[in-house]
C-alpha cells in the first residue's frame, strides 16, 4: 500500500511535525510519498517539494503580496500534486486542510477520479479568526470536502466530536499530534545564550489564544514579580488596544521570524499558551525541545499534558493560573523526559491507527 501525504501548510517550523508523521507511517506504509512547502533552513528527507515563496522573503512583503503569492503557490502546488499521483499511483492520499477555500474542494473532487482513499486532515476542529477570509465561507467549504472524504484524521476526542457533527459517515482515525523537534542545527546558535525566567507570549495575538486573559490577569499585582513577554503580529489590533502601564510587561507587536521564534525559546525559561480554544498545537513539543517549559490552558489540543503532567491550568482561571505559575517558578521540569514519553506514546497510538485503515 502506497501513501501520497499532501500539506501545503508546512513552511518553516509549521513543517517539522511532518518528518515525524512520515517516519511513523514508514512503519506501516509500503511506500510513503510527501508534497510540501519547502523552507530553506528545514530538511525533509527524500520528500518531494514545491517551491515558490519562502517564508523569509514573502515575510517583507505586504500581506495583500503575500496573499497573491500564496494563492498561486496553492493553484500551482495543486498541478505538481495531480502530476505526482498519475506517476506514483498512491492507494491513499492523506491531505492537511488548511486554507477551507473552494478551490480546495473542486482539487480534491479531481483526485477521487484516481481511484483514491482520501484522508482529511484536520488541525482546526474549532476554526480559529481569520481576518481575510469568513468563518462562514470556511465552514460552508469545510463541510463540503469532509463529505466527499473517506477518512478524517483528528487528533484527540473532541475534534472528533466536531468531525462527526459535520459527517456522521465519514471514518474516524485518530491519534497524537506528532511530536515536533526543532533541529540542533538550528538551534545551536542560542544554545549559548544566558536563559532568563521570563515568561513568554508568541504568535498572532487572536482572542482565542487567550490573549486578553493573559494580559488581565498579569496586570494584576499577582505577578509583580514576574516579567512578561508578548511578541507577534497583531491582527486583530488587540495588542494596540492594551495600555501597558505594567512596567513587567513588554509587547512587541510585531512579525517574528522563524530564528527569532527559536531564540526566545533558547534564552527564556517559560512560555504561556493560556489558550480558549485550540485543537491541535505543536508549541509545547517546539518549547521542550530547546528546554523552555510550557504553561498551558486544558483545552482539547493539550489534553496529553493536562493527562501527564503539571503543565496545565484551567483555562481563563486566574487562581489556577497563579497556581501553576508559583509552583513552576521552583518546581524541577525535565523537557527532555517529557518528549521522550510523548514520542513513544504518539509512536505506539499513531501505528495502531493506520493499521486499522488497512485492513
Amino acid at each position: 500500500m502506497k501513501i501520497l501525504n499532501i500539506y501545503f501548510g508546512t513552511r518553516g517550523l509549521s513543517g517539522l511535525y511532518v518528518k515525524e508523521v512520515v517516519r511513523v507511517q514508514k512503519e506501516v506504509f509500503d511506500k510513503v510519498y510527501s508534497v510540501l512547502s519547502f523552507h530553506s533552513l528545514y530538511k525533509y528527507g527524500n520528500s518531494l517539494v514545491y517551491l515558490i515563496s519562502d517564508s523569509n522573503f514573502a515575510s517583507f512583503l505586504p500581506s495583500k503580496i503575500r496573499l497573491v503569492i500564496r494563492y498561486i503557490e496553492l493553484i500551482t502546488s495543486m498541478i505538481f500534486s495531480v502530476v505526482i499521483i498519475i506517476i506514483c499511483r498512491p492507494n491513499f492520499v492523506n491531505y492537511s486542510i488548511t486554507m477551507y477555500r473552494f478551490e480546495e474542494l473542486i482539487f480534491l473532487k479531481l483526485l477521487k477520479k484516481f481511484n483514491i482513499k482520501l484522508i482529511i486532515t484536520i488541525h482546526d476542529a474549532v476554526l480559529h479568526q481569520n481576518k481575510n477570509i469568513s468563518s462562514n465561507y470556511r465552514r460552508r467549504n469545510r463541510h463540503k470536502i469532509l463529505c466527499i472524504s473517506d477518512y478524517a484524521l483528528v487528533h484527540n476526542s473532541f475534534s472528533e466530536s466536531e468531525v462527526l457533527k459535520i459527517n456522521k459517515e465519514v471514518k474516524i482515525i485518530n491519534h497524537p499530534f506528532p511530536c515536533s523537534r526543532i533541529p540542533l542545527s538550528i538551534k545551536k546558535d542560542h544554545l549559548k545564550d544566558v536563559r532568563l525566567d521570563d515568561y513568554l507570549f508568541i504568535g498572532h495575538a487572536r482572542n482565542e489564544k487567550g490573549i486578553n486573559f493573559l494580559l488581565e490577569t498579569w496586570s494584576l499585582k499577582l505577578f509583580v514579580n514576574n516579567r512578561l513577554k508578548i511578541s507577534g503580529s497583531d491582527p486583530f489590533g488587540i495588542l494596540n488596544k492594551f495600555s501597558q502601564k505594567n512596567k513587567n510587561i513588554l509587547i512587541k507587536p510585531f512579525y517574528i521570524s522563524d530564528n527569532e521564534f527559536v531564540k526566545e525559546l533558547c534564552g527564556n525559561k517559560f512560555i504561556v499558551l493560556p489558550y480558549t480554544e485550540g485543537t491541535n498545537s505543536q508549541i509545547p513539543f517546539l518549547a521542550l525541545s530547546c528546554g523552555c517549559i510550557p504553561l498551558m490552558s486544558d483545552v482539547p489540543a493539550f489534553n496529553y499534558f493536562s493527562q501527564s503532567t503539571k503543565l496545565t491550568f484551567k483555562s481563563e482561571d486566574k487562581l489556577d493560573f497563579e497556581k501553576l505559575v508559583e509552583i513552576t517558578s521552583y518546581a524541577s521540569v525535565n523537557p527532555t523526559s517529557i518528549l521522550s514519553l510523548y514520542n513513544e506514546y504518539y509512536s505506539k497510538h499513531t501505528i495502531i491507527a493506520y493499521k486499522k485503515i488497512l485492513i
